[in-house]
């Protein structure tokens, strides 16, 4: 007797769905109840299926500025005091 194997992929439990995004198992859940991320309910089950996690993650992503706001210098921001103060001082001497 021959077996075929199944085409459709095995969906994920919350665990494994966690485990696969690098995140808590209850930031998982929290994310499920505001419907932030794709899943499947059966009966009192949550699955997941990969391709849409994959899905979901590229759609979540923020592109970088190439011109940052701060500049980084020794892992500490460089902030312009002298700009700061000086716009403190005019928005408060203005009338």
């Amino acid at each position: 007797m021959t077996r075929y194997a199944l085409a459709i992929e095995r969906p994920l439990n919350i665990n494994q769905a966690a485990r696969f995004l690098g995140l808590r198992r209850g930031t998982v859940y929290n994310m499920v109840s505001r419907r932030a991320i794709p899943f499947h309910k059966v009966g009192r089950r949550v699955l997941f299926k990969k391709e849409e996690l994959e899905a979901w993650f590229a759609s979540t992503l923020v592109p970088c500025d190439p011109k940052p706001a701060v500049q980084m210098k020794k892992g500490r921001p460089k902030v312009n005091v002298e700009a700061i103060v000086k716009d403190a001082v005019d928005h408060f001497t203005q009338p």
